[in-house]
């Protein structure tokens, strides 16, 4: 059945390609028409048809859009293909980027990228100085864990008093589009600042807004963890909802916890850990964009504290100061 359906398909591709080709004689648009549906017709057939030795090396998933269905084929491990593809071509391959190392060293990304023995790593310290010039916050002992159902109400009372403290100029990275969603209907009529939610405007104008109304607070998901460099005093604190680890429901991910299991080794530690550290220095990360920047760094997760793993997040962070006391924000801010 999936055959025919797709052979179908690929079928329809076809006549449409040989159809916009009768046209090529009008334009390159039209022959751009055609190539893109040749390649498309060949994606089709090398995802939906691939036999992959019976599915040991990819996942084959789809996602259902508002107007569209796409399917992929994703490759569980890239070590295997960088060593036959990228590594044997080149003479030298150089990798760099703030976020390589997690707890301390390279192991993660070794192995995830099927780096040899002979790797040569190195890290650097940050050139900002977080010690002089941030505070990092963390709740205090006995504030309710992100798996508590006093959880929310709590975090949203307290991520309020800090926003306070703060007068706004603050960006609020969720795990969820939900948490984020709550924490903005919550904060309405509670905050005399601009309260700019992603969603609302596009990215590159919410950013926008966000610079010139220093006063603002920005809640944003996903792509907002990364690639904001906004400096000065619109950006003086960054508050992050809960440790960022993955969701399992995904297939990619389901594939890759499955992988390592299947080989004996333990994922949560090995694999969801190091990609959570990864993903929190880069939150983090937004606060500091130069040398005269300062601030807060506020995680309200004490899971940092309470969990044999909480060590590793720590030791991964940037050298600031660390509280669990909110009354020290304000002796920092003054």
């Amino acid at each position: 059945m999936w055959q025919e359906e797709v052979d179908l398909l690929s079928v329809g591709l076809s006549r449409i390609v040989v159809k916009i080709e009768e046209y090529e004689k009008l334009g390159e648009g039209w022959t751009s028409l055609a190539k893109r549906g040749t390649e498309l017709n060949e994606t089709l057939l090398d995802i939906a048809l691939r036999s992959d030795d019976e599915g040991k090396n990819f996942v084959h998933w789809y996602e259902k859009r508002e107007r569209s269905v796409s399917i992929s084929a994703t490759p569980i491990e890239v070590a295997s293909e960088l060593k036959e593809t990228l590594y044997p071509s080149v003479r030298a391959c150089i990798m760099t980027s703030a976020t390589l190392s997690s707890g301390g060293n390279f192991t993660y990304i070794q192995d995830r990228l099927g780096l040899g023995e002979n790797t040569v790593f190195h890290q650097f310290g940050s050139p900002f100085d977080y010690a002089g010039r941030t505070l990092m916050y963390i709740p205090e002992p006995g504030f309710p864990e992100p798996t508590s159902p006093d959880y929310f109400p709590r975090v949203s009372e307290r991520a309020l008093d800090i926003l306070r403290l703060s007068e706004g100029r603050a960006l609020m990275l969720f795990t969820s589009f939900r948490g984020m969603n709550s924490m903005a209907d919550f904060l309405v009529g509670k905050l005399d600042y601009p309260i700019l939610v992603q969603g609302e405007a596009s990215r590159s104008s919410l950013l926008q807004k966000f610079r010139q109304e220093t006063d603002s607070v920005l809640l944003a998901v996903a792509s907002f963890w990364e690639g904001v460099d906004v400096a000065g005093d619109s950006l003086s604190c960054v508050i992050i909802d809960k440790l960022p680890f993955e969701v399992p429901s995904d297939p990619v991910i389901q594939a890759r916890i499955q992988r390592i299991q299947d080989e004996g080794g333990k994922p949560f530690f090995s694999f969801q850990v190091p990609r959570a550290i990864l993903t929190l220095r880069q939150g983090v990360g937004r606060l500091m964009r130069s040398a005269s920047d300062r601030g807060i760094i506020a995680i309200m997760d004490v899971r940092l504290f309470g969990k044999g793993y909480g060590r590793t997040f720590l030791k991964s962070m940037p050298p600031s100061p660390v509280t669990r006391n909110i009354r020290a924000i304000e002796t920092f801010i003054r």
